[in-house]
């Protein structure tokens, strides 16, 4: 498994009535066996201007990742001004930060 979204140098993007379920079985708690859908985030984004609302995510990892800039830099400058709100989340919830910042 691996993440189930990926943006990169987005920016003013609007995620909203999305479901992500990533469940090994149609389980209805983390158990060992669903721990084999590690690292399958839910929404993993790096830009400016965010809004996701209204959705449902089931996974055993990160369900929002606010992740920083690659190097290209084209749209923003650095991951600012989101909203996030109206999130049933199963997972690890939001993760500010999780990878390390780029190297240039």
């Amino acid at each position: 498994p691996y993440w189930t979204t990926d943006f990169d140098d987005v920016d003013d993007v609007v995620i909203r009535y999305c479901q992500v379920d990533v469940r090994f079985a149609n389980s209805s708690t983390h158990n060992d066996r669903e721990i084999q859908a590690f690292n399958t985030d839910g929404f993993d984004l790096a830009g400016s201007n965010i809004h996701i609302h209204d959705v449902n995510i089931w996974n055993d990892d990160d369900c929002i990742a606010v992740k920083d800039l690659t190097s290209s830099r084209n749209r923003a400058v650095c991951s600012e001004n989101w909203l996030v709100e109206r999130v049933n989340a199963s997972g690890f919830g939001l993760t500010i930060g999780s990878i390390s910042a780029t190297v240039n």
